[in-house]
């Protein structure tokens, strides 16, 4: 019977703290207020490395204009690919960047998951890799408060 009642308590307690929380409105769960911005390769934050620039232009959109590419140390945009992509309902979205040098289109997906966004490449060999400021395989990048150059 203790039990019962601690866990009614329990309950009881959870439930009213979640209605004393403070409501948000529908734009601070937007695709604009949380994805848009830059975000890096979430390994070298602070280092040369791969980088994203995520635009979503209308809100409740799911239409997201993206660049990728190469940044110095010093947030300086190295190489940059502009492509769109439309976003599914589970979040991710694939893409394409046409490339002249290369006989066929550089192929992705995009997958948002709240503060993180995973980015997937694939088919492109060390050499392209280099050239183009691209990463083949799949990385994690985080949100940072910067812009780049």
């Amino acid at each position: 019977m203790k039990k019962r009642t601690a866990a009614l308590l329990i309950m009881a307690f959870m439930i009213l703290s979640a209605c004393n929380r403070p409501q948000m409105n529908n734009e601070e769960y937007s695709m604009q207020s949380i994805y848009n911005g830059t975000w890096v390769d979430r390994v070298k934050v602070k280092e040369e490395g791969n980088f994203l620039i995520v635009n979503f232009p209308e809100d409740g959109g799911q239409l997201a204009e993206l660049t990728l590419g190469l940044k110095s140390k010093d947030r300086k945009i190295l190489k940059e690919h502009k492509t769109k992509t439309t976003i599914r309902g589970n979040g991710d979205g694939p893409f394409t960047i046409e490339v002249p040098a290369l006989e066929k289109p550089v192929e992705g997906t995009i997958s948002l998951r709240g503060d993180e966004i995973v980015v997937s490449i694939s088919g492109l060999n060390e050499k392209q890799e280099k050239e183009l400021g691209l990463h083949n395989g799949t990385r994690l990048y985080s949100k940072v408060e910067y812009e780049l150059k």
